[in-house]
C-alpha cells in the first residue's frame, strides 16, 4: 500500500514538472530587474552617498599638524644698545624648531553642510540614471515576451495548415487509388506538407532562441514547456511618469546645491588653534636656548579672491540649469509624439482585427469547397494550395495584428512610464 502511494506521488510530481511553469509579463519584468547586474549598483550608490556625507563633515574634526624645521640664516636680530648690568647673548644663526598645531573649526560659513547636500543630490542623480537604464531593460523583455507569443501563434497556424494538408492527402490518396485523381496531385500536396514542416522547424528554432534570451534576462529557464500567459489590456494614460523626469529634477537640484556652496565662499571662517613645540629660539627671541612654547587663540580666515571667480561660476551653473530645462522640454515633446503614434497604431490594429475574423471565416469557407472539389477531381491541387495559403495568410495576419496590438499597448505604457512596476 505504501509503495503504491509513493509511486503515485512520484508520478504526480513528474507530471507537474513536465508541464512546465506559467510565466506572466509582470513576473518576467520583476525577475529581470532583480536579475540584471546593474541593479546591484543601487546599493553601491547608497554606500557612496554615506561615505561622501561622512567625509564632508570630517572638516569639523580637530586637525592636527606636526611641523619641524632646521635652518641657517645669514643674519640674526641683535640689540645694539648697551645697558649697564645687562648682557644679551646673540642668537645663533642655526635655528631649530618642532611643534604641533591643533585646529578646530568653529564656523565654516555652512560650507560642510552644503557639501553634504551636494553629496545627497549627486546620489539622487545617480539613482535616477540607474532607473533610466533599468527602464530600457523593460522594453527588451517586452519585445522578447511578445516575440515568443507571436512565434507560438505562428507555430499553431502552421500546425493547422499541416493538418489541413494531411487531411486532404488522406482523401486524395483514396481518390488516386480509385482512379479519380492524378498521382501528381498527391505528390504536390505531399511536397507542400514537407515545405510547411520545414517552416515549422524554423519557427520552433526561433522560438527557442527567443526563449533562451528571455531566460537569461530573467534568470529562469524558459523552454518549450514554459507557457507564457498573454497579458490583458491595460488602460492608456496621458500622464507622463518616465524616470527621465525625476532625473532632470535631480540634476537641477544638484546644480542648485552647487550654487549654494559657492555663496559660502563669501563668508569668513572662524577656527580655534593651539600650537605647542620646542626649539631654539623659543618665543622669547632674547634667549638663545632650547625652550618649550605654546600659543592658543582664534583665527579668522576670509579669502577675498574667491569673490572674483564666484560670479562667473554662478553664471556657468545658470547656463547648465537652462540646458537641462531645454532637454526636459525636448524629451516631453518627443515622448508625446511617440504616444500619439502608438495610439494611432492601436486604433489601426483594432480596425484591422474587426475585419480579420470575417476574412478568416470567408477563407475557411472557400477552402472547404476547394477541398471537396480537389477530392472529386474537379479542382487542381494548385488551386487548393492557393486557397489554403490564402487562409494561412489570413490566420497569420489575425495573430500578428492581435499580438502587435497588445505589444503596442504595453509599449505605450512604457512610453508614458505609467507601468506601476517601479518601486
Amino acid at each position: 500500500m505504501k509503495n503504491s502511494i509513493s509511486l503515485t506521488l512520484i508520478l504526480l510530481l513528474a507530471s507537474t514538472l513536465s508541464q512546465g511553469a506559467d510565466l506572466t509579463l509582470d513576473t518576467c519584468l520583476k525577475r529581470a530587474r532583480v536579475n540584471y547586474p546593474l541593479s546591484k549598483q543601487s546599493d553601491l550608490i547608497a554606500r557612496s552617498e554615506s561615505y561622501s556625507i561622512d567625509n564632508a563633515y570630517r572638516g569639523y574634526l580637530p586637525q592636527l599638524y606636526i611641523v619641524g624645521h632646521a635652518s641657517y640664516q645669514s643674519e640674526v636680530t641683535e640689540v645694539p644698545v648697551r645697558i649697564p648690568g645687562f648682557s644679551f647673548e646673540p642668537l645663533s644663526k642655526d635655528q631649530y624648531r618642532i611643534h604641533a598645531e591643533l585646529n578646530q573649526m568653529i564656523y565654516d560659513g555652512g560650507s560642510m553642510g552644503k557639501q553634504s547636500t551636494i553629496a545627497s543630490a549627486n546620489a539622487a542623480v545617480s539613482k535616477e540614471q540607474l532607473e533610466v537604464e533599468l527602464n530600457k531593460l523593460r522594453d527588451r523583455v517586452q519585445n522578447l515576451y511578445f516575440g515568443i507569443l507571436l512565434l507560438s501563434e505562428q507555430i499553431e497556424q502552421i500546425r493547422l495548415k499541416i493538418a489541413d494538408i494531411d487531411a486532404t492527402i488522406s482523401s486524395v490518396r483514396g481518390a488516386v487509388e480509385n482512379g479519380a485523381a492524378l498521382k501528381s496531385t498527391l505528390a504536390l500536396l505531399e511536397a507542400e506538407s514537407l515545405t510547411a514542416r520545414q517552416k515549422q522547424i524554423g519557427l520552433r528554432s526561433s522560438r527557442q532562441s527567443y526563449a533562451a534570451m528571455l531566460g537569461m534576462l530573467i534568470g529562469t529557464q524558459v523552454d518549450t514547456t514554459t507557457r507564457l500567459i498573454r497579458p490583458g489590456d491595460i488602460p492608456l494614460s496621458d500622464t507622463i511618469r518616465r524616470p527621465e523626469l525625476p532625473l532632470f529634477a535631480a540634476q537641477q537640484e544638484a546644480i542648485t546645491a552647487r550654487k549654494e556652496l559657492i555663496t559660502t565662499r563669501y563668508i569668513p571662517r572662524i577656527s580655534a588653534f593651539a600650537t605647542g613645540g620646542y626649539g631654539r629660539p623659543g618665543l622669547d627671541m632674547l634667549k638663545n636656548e632650547f625652550r618649550p612654547f605654546y600659543i592658543v587663540g582664534l583665527r579668522l580666515n576670509w579669502q577675498l579672491t574667491d569673490l572674483y571667480a564666484s560670479s562667473s561660476e554662478q553664471d556657468l551653473l545658470e547656463v547648465e540649469q537652462a540646458t537641462i530645462g531645454v532637454q526636459r522640454e525636448t524629451f516631453l515633446l518627443n515622448t508625446r509624439v511617440t504616444m500619439t503614434q502608438q495610439r494611432q497604431e492601436i486604433t489601426t490594429y483594432d480596425e484591422m482585427l474587426r475585419l480579420d475574423d470575417e476574412i478568416v471565416n470567408k477563407r475557411s469557407s472557400v477552402l472547404a469547397s476547394s477541398k471537396a472539389q480537389v477530392e472529386n477531381g474537379t479542382r487542381t491541387a494548385h488551386d487548393y494550395m492557393r486557397d489554403l495559403n490564402d487562409l494561412d495568410v489570413a490566420r497569420r495576419d489575425r495573430s500578428f495584428h492581435a499580438i502587435q496590438r497588445d505589444l503596442t499597448i504595453h509599449m505605450h505604457a512604457s512610453t508614458t512610464g505609467t507601468t506601476g512596476d517601479r518601486p
